[in-house]
């Protein structure tokens, strides 16, 4: 003869919820900057830090509603060919973190602006380490009925 033990019960399954999760609009816009090492566009540990924090506070927006306009840029050394990719790459490098973790917002604009727009002079390593960057702005689109051509 075998024992039988009667398998537990288990409660009921929820049933699933007919709300949609709400998603709140952005206040006020965010702005971050995130630095590369000279001469390159890959993501050091800092930045994605940096990243991986405005990526949490993406979680209760509404994506379908952002602009997200990221502009990468250079320090005064190397060739303004060299510097233009870069500058450009630096930006790509920030939205293309963005869309692995399906950060898709309604817009997202990207370029480069190498040789431009320097933080701190140029004139020590310090000073080009501040200038190496991608600056991140992310603002709140209206509907598109507010929206006004440029």
């Amino acid at each position: 003869r075998r024992d039988f033990t009667p398998a537990p019960v288990l409660p009921p399954a929820p049933e699933p919820s007919s709300a949609q999760p709400v998603h709140k609009k952005l206040e006020m816009p965010m702005r971050a900057s995130v630095h590369f090492l000279s001469g390159s566009s890959t993501l050091e540990p800092e930045a994605l830090a940096i990243l991986d924090k405005i990526t949490s506070e993406f979680k209760e927006l509404d994506l379908t509603s952002l602009r997200i306009v990221i502009a990468g840029y250079t320090d005064s050394v190397g060739s303004l060919k060299l510097n233009k990719k870069l500058a450009g790459d630096r930006a790509e490098a920030v939205a293309t973190y963005f869309r692995g973790k399906s950060i898709i917002p309604k817009e997202i604009v990207t370029g480069g602006r190498p040789l431009c727009c320097y933080v701190a002079p140029n004139t020590t390593a310090e000073g080009r380490a501040q200038t190496r960057r991608a600056e991140i702005w992310v603002e709140q689109m209206g509907d598109a009925k507010d929206e006004k051509p440029n």
